[in-house]
């Protein structure tokens, strides 16, 4: 028998279009929580008006960010369990059930997962869920951190841990969950993922992959324990990111070479392009063997994709450095 009070909390940020969907996947729930919190972050739309009709909405009194708007819920909470998701997720029937199974084990501190799929079988929703799916393929059992998108912990942990670090708008789950691995056991389900709005052209993606570049690096500088765990971003996606900066590098130094008529200085640049390029490529076969396995439509761009945003991650590293020592300041 399952013992566990669940408070489910959902940050909020301008989700009209999405926080009705998410909030009637948590009613249906084959296991009911013992609330419903949505946190208003200071939306200007109308999330309030929608949320309110299917849970308790708590207004922050200012903007704190999603690890802000997540510690508003979560000291309130009721539940001797809090459950985590964002507003642009669809949790699956099962998905508070499959939780509170696994703190039967007192020794659990926090669970999670990641993502089921996205929202239809367009490209950018299947891609996106296919590239997270893919680096988190192993992932199963005992980890070392979390995402907040589908996270759960003790009511009593999330406290001792003063809840999420505030001062980081990406990977405080990441740090939040490596302090509880660090004391109890921490469990990601691989198959209890829910489902996800992705976002849904190239140059939204590369907006939030760029951001989500700068801020991470801000954030391993600051928190260098976090990159050598065995966190769920993986090791080779840190190997490509640096691979596409240093392919461009390269292509600008080769340019430069030849245009200044040191031709021979540019063709050991291109050889050294060509061997990055490469090397790139190779680190990406076994992920485009498996789109090809799926039947994903147009592999091609999909490669073409992935090479981009690690270029743009790349460059976002020097925004991350000056970010970091601007905060010092």
């Amino acid at each position: 028998m399952i013992n566990n009070s669940i408070t489910v909390v959902i940050p909020a940020h301008n989700s009209e279009k999405t926080i009705s969907k998410c909030l009637r996947a948590i009613k249906r729930q084959s296991f009911p929580p013992m609330e419903v919190i949505v946190v208003d972050d200071r939306s200007t739309d109308k999330t309030v008006e929608i949320a309110q009709e299917l849970a308790v909405v708590i207004p922050n009194t200012h903007r704190k960010g999603a690890g802000g708007a997540r510690n508003t819920g979560g000291y309130v909470a009721r539940g001797n369990i809090i459950a985590f998701t964002d507003s642009d997720c669809i949790p699956p029937k099962d998905w508070l059930k499959n939780i509170a199974s696994v703190f039967s084990d007192a020794e659990v501190g926090a669970v999670g997962g990641g993502y089921s799929s996205g929202i239809d079988e367009s490209f950018w929703q299947r891609f996106c869920h296919e590239e997270l799916k893919f680096r988190r393929r192993r992932r199963d059992g005992q980890a070392e951190s979390l995402v907040s998108n589908n996270l759960a912990c003790r009511k009593s942990i999330f406290l001792e841990e003063q809840g999420f670090p505030e001062q980081y708008p990406v990977c405080e789950d990441m740090l939040f969950s490596h302090r509880i691995s660090e004391k109890s056991k921490v469990i990601w389900l691989n198959n209890n993922g829910v489902q996800h709005h992705f976002v849904d052209s190239l140059k939204a993606f590369l907006g939030h992959q760029y951001f989500f570049g700068a801020e991470s690096t801000r954030f391993f500088l600051q928190n260098p324990k976090t990159l050598t765990a065995d966190n769920h971003q993986g090791k080779t996606l840190h190997v490509v990111i640096i691979l596409a900066l240093l392919s461009a590098l390269t292509l600008l130094l080769a340019g430069g070479s030849l245009l200044s008529g040191k031709f021979e200085l540019g063709g050991i640049f291109l050889l050294i392009l060509l061997l990055l390029i490469s090397t790139h490529f190779l680190l990406y076969l076994r992920f485009i063997r498996h789109l090809a396995e799926i039947k994903l439509p147009n592999i091609p761009k999909a490669y073409g994709v992935s090479l981009l945003r690690d270029l743009f991650c790349g460059i976002s590293i020097f925004d991350g450095i000056y970010r970091a020592i601007a905060h010092r300041k």
